[in-house]
């Protein structure tokens, strides 16, 4: 996938927090905070999202002429026993949706989308 557009589970607008910075300051880092960009933090709350949900992230810098250049890759599951069905993963995608805000009024927000795409259309 290629973050773009920052939203959260219920379909709603949503700014992505910046990931948390280490607590002390490595000896070979400057002693101010590194600023991170808000698609910069996008991508690291879909990552974590991934990793929660039991996926391994790669992630791969793409050379198109975009801001929006970074894709996200899951192509192996974190543990093999999640692969033969073993653990309740239906049970743990709800608690990780539960955790990440839940879902609540996400159709009628993915309709408000439909809408304004088809209002750009016409």
């Amino acid at each position: 996938m290629i973050p773009c557009c920052s939203h959260a589970l219920s379909g709603a607008r949503f700014r992505a927090p910046p990931p948390p910075q280490p607590s002390s300051p490595s000896p070979s880092t400057t002693s101010f905070t590194p600023t991170t960009s808000t698609f910069a933090s996008l991508v690291a709350w879909v990552s974590k999202l991934a990793t929660d949900a039991g996926w391994f992230v790669e992630k791969e810098m793409l050379r198109i002429p975009s801001t929006r250049n970074t894709a996200l890759i899951g192509r192996k599951r974190l543990s093999e026993n999640e692969e033969k069905g073993e653990v309740d993963r239906e049970g743990q995608m709800r608690e990780l949706v539960k955790a990440y805000g839940g879902a609540h009024g996400w159709e009628e927000n993915a309709m408000k989308l439909v809408k304004a795409k088809g209002a750009r259309n016409h």
